[in-house]
């Protein structure tokens, strides 16, 4: 089966074992790491309150460290995609990873230079945000970093 989000074709293969009963069907469903990191990428494009001067790929990188998917923020910011880009209410990648306590992912937008000193609308930093939330690591990961 071929899906389509915006003008990306993602291809989805049917879980096998999988029926249509009812009962047979799974409580949770596990997607691969190719397959969260293209649906990451169509839900980006489609999420509200997306800034217009943000191209696709900055806004992915945002929704991607709001996930935690390390791996799809290394590989976005490694093919130039600004980490400081800001989403709704002035938040950048590196805020939401660190009010969601996503430990890799701020350590990977910080070693591609995403600015902790940035504030969101509200006033508050990456730091803020890790201090209200109570992640320790993060608090002092931030408070490190240069």
């Amino acid at each position: 089966m071929l899906g389509v989000c915006m003008s990306f074709p993602i291809a989805v293969t049917p879980t096998p074992g999988l029926t249509r009963r009812r009962e047979r069907l799974p409580t949770t469903m596990k997607f691969s790491a190719v397959l969260a990191s293209a649906l990451l990428v169509c839900a980006a494009c489609c999420l509200p309150g997306t800034p217009q001067a943000a191209g696709r790929s900055d806004v992915a990188v945002v929704a991607a460290a709001q996930q935690g998917q390390a791996e799809a923020v290394e590989q976005l910011l490694a093919g130039g995609v600004d980490p400081d880009a800001r989403y709704a209410d002035g938040y950048t990648a590196l805020m939401w990873a660190a009010e969601k306590g996503r430990y890799t992912t701020v350590q990977v937008l910080l070693k591609h230079g995403a600015a902790k000193d940035l504030r969101n609308d509200a006033g508050l930093t990456a730091l803020d945000l890790a201090t209200r939330r109570q992640h320790g690591d993060l608090v002092a990961l931030l408070r490190d970093a240069s």
